[in-house]
């Protein structure tokens, strides 16, 4: 009867496994059979992000996931993304973030999801791309007198964004995004009403950004600033050289910004500026000369920049001419000052500045280069030498020095070396003048040789 049972019980398919055991379903003559449902995978889950976060623009980089029941075939989302996941561990998985993933701030999940049967997804866990902290290299302009009209402030740094804001002394002000380095606001004329140093500070949002240091925006008083410069005019200036002892002084005491053609501090090819002291500078020629000639250094006021005072140099090329030489030191008589030299025979003075050999001007003296003689040198008698060849001494060779300030005494003519004939004058200099000197040599046959600027006498 019984096995009669369990025929009919295991034809009419029940399949609960008590019933199933207690008839003996499949079973020949022997005991009952035992099934096992099947191993299910089990659910991940997330402890941690390393890194934890990243800042807008960062480069691609590996973000492991720190975690329980990770699987050889779990898989990862980041911002809802798939990205191919590396297995390290049970406990660890790695994913690639492409800078794209980092382009922009905000907080992107990372879910780790396990295939059936069972498994299922991580709670989410957050990656956070922050927004840098602004920071500011400049304003421009950088102050304004009490009272100026509305005008554009420039906002010059680094990490500037276009949902970066701008307060100007503790007030908003809408700021224009032009670029990571550079905002602009409007200031209106309530703005620079007032004297005084009004922070200037930009923030970026959250997630992370935060707030630049305060730079101030000066507005001055506008009683007494003036500022004027020294020496004035136009100076001549030879490339290569240097202008010296150039001061600005400020009624006030304050400081002073330098430009060349507008240039802060000028640059190679206008020149450039050197702080000596306080608002003493001194002003290097380029190699050059420039497109724009002369050139304009100004001087302006920190307190107040509409405030400003200017010098003219202009600048003379040198550059097919030999270096200049400058009388040195406390000398008061410098003998041997070379023009030139010859090209087999040791230097005869103070500086090799040139050549003397075949071709021969008409009279046989080497073309002269330039002697400049500081006025504050300008106190004695200086020999000059011309070089060159088949020079006799007589009444018929005269040398003149143009300017009344520079008479010429001692016209002698020397044979030093290899034949080489060496033409040698004094000139006294006074501080009557500065300017260009020319020498004139006229020998007995009418012959005229002329030089024209070998002479400067300078500040």
């Amino acid at each position: 009867m019984m096995r009669g049972l369990r025929r009919k019980v295991c034809f009419m398919g029940i399949s609960l496994s008590l019933l199933m055991a207690m008839v003996g379903c499949g079973g020949g003559g022997g005991g009952g059979a035992t099934i096992t449902p099947p191993n299910n995978n089990p659910v991940p889950s997330i402890s941690g992000l390393s890194p934890a976060s990243a800042t807008v623009g960062a480069a691609a980089q590996t973000l492991t996931i720190n975690g329980t029941n990770f699987l050889s075939t779990s898989t990862a989302t980041y911002n809802d993304m798939a990205h191919t996941a590396t297995f390290v561990s049970a406990t660890e998985l790695t994913i690639q973030l492409s800078a794209t993933d980092q382009m922009t701030a905000g907080n992107y999940p990372v879910v780790v999801t396990n295939p059936a049967p069972g498994g299922g997804s991580s709670t989410a866990v957050n990656f956070t791309v922050n927004n840098p902290v602004p920071m500011i290299s400049g304003l421009s302009p950088a102050s304004a007198a009490a009272g100026a009209a509305a005008q554009t402030l420039t906002i010059d740094g680094t990490n500037f964004l276009s949902a970066s804001t701008v307060t100007y002394n503790n007030m908003a002000h809408t700021a224009t995004f032009v670029s990571a380095t550079k905002l602009k606001i409007q200031l209106s004329a309530t703005d620079q009403m007032t004297a005084g140093n009004y922070p200037v500070v930009v923030t970026n949002p959250a997630p992370g950004g935060g707030s630049s240091p305060a730079v101030n925006f000066v507005v001055s008083s506008t009683s007494s600033v003036s500022i004027s410069i020294s020496p004035t005019g136009t100076q001549p200036l030879y490339v290569k050289d240097a202008l010296t002892g150039i001061t600005a002084t400020v009624s006030d005491g304050s400081g002073v910004n330098w430009t060349v053609n507008d240039v802060l501090n000028g640059s190679a090819s206008v020149g450039t500026i050197t702080v000596v002291s306080g608002n003493t500078v001194t002003y290097t020629a380029p190699t050059t000369i420039p497109g724009t000639n002369p050139v304009k250094i100004t001087a302006t006021s920190q307190e107040n920049s509409s405030k400003s005072a200017s010098l003219m140099v202009k600048i003379t090329n040198l550059s097919n001419a030999p270096n200049a030489i400058t009388v040195p030191g406390d000398q008061t008589i410098v003998t041997g000052v070379n023009l030139n030299i010859s090209t087999s025979s040791p230097t005869l003075g103070l500086s090799d500045v040139g050549t003397c050999g075949p071709p021969y001007n008409a009279m046989g003296i080497c073309s002269a280069s330039v002697i400049v003689v500081p006025v504050s040198k300008a106190t004695g008698s200086y020999t000059i030498w011309l070089l060159g060849q088949g020079l006799t001494s007589g009444a018929g060779l005269n040398v003149s020095v143009s300017g009344s300030d520079v008479p010429v005494s001692d016209v002698t003519v020397q044979t030093p070396f290899n034949g080489l004939t060496n033409l040698t004058f004094n000139i006294s200099v006074s501080s009557a003048g500065q300017g260009v000197r020319n020498i004139v040599v006229t020998n007995s046959n009418g012959e005229i040789e002329s030089f024209v600027g070998a002479i400067q006498i300078v500040p």
